[in-house]
């Protein structure tokens, strides 16, 4: 939102730099770096409560929702901030003299008290930039944001700071346009929205992004995969990320990084406790007015979902994520490799592969309790004819993991393919019995489950459950962003889904386990005979089915085989060991 401190300029006639002198702030005492004389303004008396100064017409105090007004503008009754809080305003006069007002330039903050009231200082956002651009030779720099007029008025607030340089400290001046400025040094600084070829083909320098968590995320991740490398090449290039917080995007992984030491960048976070005057019933009030949810997101700079997230918003912000052992080539990400002895069950959501919607197939260890994410397949790429090698690849990796796959789309050909062409044994059948569900044992038995939206309420029910009780370890940054935008739709809230533009595959494949753990039939997967004899069911039950159309008994030439594929041409034990990822 575009500020009165955004768009007013104040015309120095002299500048004096200043050490040795501090003045109290929101953040608490800081360094005043120079005492700038302004032109004559028309000059006000503002009297509030407890508090009486003399001050320019367009003098900057604040609301108490923080927002900014001119003193001018003022009438009695309006509440603003004081310094030791809300101050109500008595009268506001217009004298009849024009006087140099004295405005104040401090270390790293936009606002200062004095008098008693809050009040706002000269931009200095960009000071930084600004000592880059004007002590260094022949730099690129690049302010980004996720709108191309949020970079604007960023560099809006360069081109003012430096204009109230004095003129031995500036440079000269090649381009000044609302998107772009070359000083006669050799640096340039352009302004735009964050996009994945913003700044492709640029040598930069330095790079302020700004509002990164509001970028959409596959945009974000884009940015960072093609322009980071280049930029971080450079010996002295700089790098400034700042947000509010957006749920668990990029911008979450990269604060969490820092936070955690897993980066090279420092982490740095304000709350609302930094504001002397901001109390716990100015708390308790805020809560009550936007809600506990915003409050935390908003002033606690809680990366969190929203207040329709099937899982607690408490409970999303308490989740930590690990650095995987291994990212493969195919999708294949390691967090804990295979432990002899240790019992493991991979869930699978399967897709067409088309490069929308992914497969997703979560190893979970349920040797031990908690449960725990030992490993994630995601890729979007591969169709249900490709499919079958590497799910099998992977669960045999894991001990024979048993698997169970969701049939709705592509799935049903994949759990086929899987069973009959490949034998895996350890895929799990799922029929009915006496209304309950079982493992394979009647005729109407299917090599998985089939998600309708009765069932689907019942996984995610069951998911809920095991997440927010702590029954369940996720260690993938992946899952946490996907239930970080999985929500509840509709008046009622009985649709759940992945917000618009986002994807819940990972969800859902650990939605079907939950759902798996809850089954009576589920204790009995330890019982090798009751597998045995659910593999032998379901071979005699194809064998009937198929019986009257006849099998060939031999094939005694490579001519005879034209039309069919050899079973044996593809080998899920020839996929790559551990040694070989």
């Amino acid at each position: 939102m575009l500020q009165l401190s955004d768009t007013i300029e104040r015309k120095f006639v002299d500048s004096i730099e200043i050490s040795d002198w501090e003045i109290e702030t929101e953040s608490g005492w800081v360094d005043i770096t120079h005492i700038n004389k302004t032109i004559e303004y028309d000059v006000y008396k503002l009297n509030t409560l407890n508090c009486s100064i003399e001050c320019a017409d367009t003098h900057i105090v604040f609301r108490d929702d923080h927002s900014e007004v001119f003193v001018k503008d003022l009438i009695p009754g309006d509440v603003i901030i004081g310094q030791y809080g809300k101050e109500i305003v008595i009268g506001v006069t217009k004298t009849d003299r024009k006087e140099h007002m004295y405005d104040l330039s401090v270390s790293g903050n936009h606002t200062f008290f004095a008098e008693g009231l809050l009040h706002h200082n000269t931009q200095t956002t960009v000071a930084f930039l600004l000592w880059f651009t004007l002590f260094n030779e022949d730099k690129t720099c690049a302010i980004l944001a996720n709108k191309a007029s949020t970079a604007r008025q960023i560099l809006a607030r360069y081109k003012l700071s430096f204009e109230y340089l004095p003129d031995w400290l500036q440079q000269g001046v090649v381009e000044w346009n609302k998107g772009s400025v070359e000083l006669g040094n050799g640096c340039r600084i352009m302004a735009s929205s964050t996009s994945s070829s913003a700044i492709r083909g640029e040598s930069i320098s330095f790079l302020m992004l700004d509002e990164f968590a509001f970028v959409p995320t596959n945009i974000a991740e884009d940015f960072m995969e093609s322009v980071y490398p280049t930029i971080s090449s450079g010996v002295s290039s700089r790098i400034i990320i700042t947000s509010t917080p957006n749920k668990m995007n990029h911008f979450y992984k990269l604060y969490m990084d820092a936070k955690e030491g897993r980066s090279e960048y420092v982490h740095y976070e304000a709350t609302w406790r930094a504001v002397p005057w901001r109390d716990e019933e100015w708390m308790r009030q805020t809560i009550a007015n936007i809600g506990e949810a915003s409050f935390l997101q908003e002033f606690e700079g809680n990366f969190m979902g929203g207040t329709d997230t099937l899982i607690a918003p408490a409970v999303l912000a308490t989740l930590t994520y690990r650095t995987p052992l291994v990212v493969s080539d195919i999708g294949l990400t390691v967090y804990e490799k295979p432990i002899d002895g240790h019992t493991y069950f991979m869930t699978v959501d399967t897709s067409r592969g088309t490069g929308n919607d992914y497969t997703a197939a979560n190893v979970i260890d349920i040797s031990s309790f908690p449960y725990k994410q030992v490993a994630l397949f995601r890729n979007n790429s591969l169709n249900q004819y490709v499919l079958p090698e590497p799910l099998i690849g992977i669960a045999k990796q894991y001990n024979d993991a048993y698997m169970i796959l969701e049939l709705n789309d592509a799935g049903e050909g994949v759990a086929n393919s899987i069973f009959f062409d490949f034998e895996y044994e350890n895929l799990l059948w799922i029929g009915k019995k006496n209304g309950k569900f079982s493992l394979g044992s009647s005729h109407s038995a299917l090599p998985g489950i089939r998600t309708t939206v009765s069932t689907k309420r019942s996984f995610c029910a069951d998911f809920k459950a095991m997440v927010e009780s702590g029954k369940l370890i996720i260690n993938d940054f992946e899952t946490i962003k996907e239930m970080s935008t999985f929500v509840r739709k509709g008046i009622t809230g009985n649709r759940i889904e992945a917000e618009d533009g986002m994807h819940d595959d990972i969800v859902m494949s650990l939605a079907i386990f939950a759902w798996v753990a809850t089954q009576d039939f589920f204790k009995e997967l330890f019982d090798s005979n009751l597998m045995k004899n659910i593999r032998d069911e379901q071979r005699s039950l194809v064998e009937e089915e198929l019986a009257p159309i006849g099998f060939f008994s031999h094939i005694d030439s490579e001519e005879e085989m034209v039309g069919f594929e050899r079973a044996d041409t593809i080998k899920p034990e020839e996929f790559k060991t551990w040694d070989q990822i």
